[in-house]
């Protein structure tokens, strides 16, 4: 459903960035390798800037002022906006929430039964910590529901088994 190498704005055609000719020339397999040109700094706004109160679409709007840090397909640079916009490509084509796709087309395929792709609380989730003067303090930390394609994503041990013996073949 997907072409790697078409542009991103065939599947989400309001994105856009401060150079609207660079945006045009951002492919699905170019965010796929991090190559898309966006950079790494810009992508951690999410987890500063009003985390988890914007739906992903809405922080992805945002990035229309946006700079690119070089030209599309250049060269690697990780950025959470790569995924983020996978992950608004993947609501897109499937016409479901991120997370719905993912129960369905993930988790529940490979049994993974404590595993979500938004917020909830369950009995044994894992404390955040924080370093503070070079030591781990628990900290409260928001759960940035419009960076959830970028890997905040919740699951247990036996899930994660689960996953890697699917990737293992």
């Amino acid at each position: 459903q997907v072409d790697l190498d078409a542009p991103l704005q065939q599947y989400l055609p309001w994105f856009t960035l401060a150079d609207g000719e660079a945006a045009a020339q951002i492919t699905v397999r170019m965010l796929l390798n991090q190559t898309s040109g966006l950079g790494y700094n810009d992508g951690t706004r999410p987890l500063w800037d009003q985390p988890g109160e914007l739906t992903l679409e809405e922080r992805l709007r945002q990035m229309a002022d946006l700079p690119l840090q070089r030209a599309p397909g250049s060269a690697f640079e990780y950025s959470n906006y790569n995924y983020m916009l996978l992950g608004m490509l993947v609501e897109a084509v499937s016409g479901q929430p991120y997370a719905a796709q993912m129960s369905a087309a993930v988790f529940q395929p490979l049994g993974m039964s404590g595993s979500r792709a938004a917020a909830y609380d369950c009995a044994g989730k894992a404390q955040p910590y924080q370093w503070w003067f070079g030591f781990p303090i628990p900290a409260q930390a928001p759960y940035p529901a419009d960076a959830v394609p970028a890997g905040f994503i919740h699951a247990n041990a036996a899930d994660m088994a689960a996953y890697l013996a699917f990737q293992q073949g």
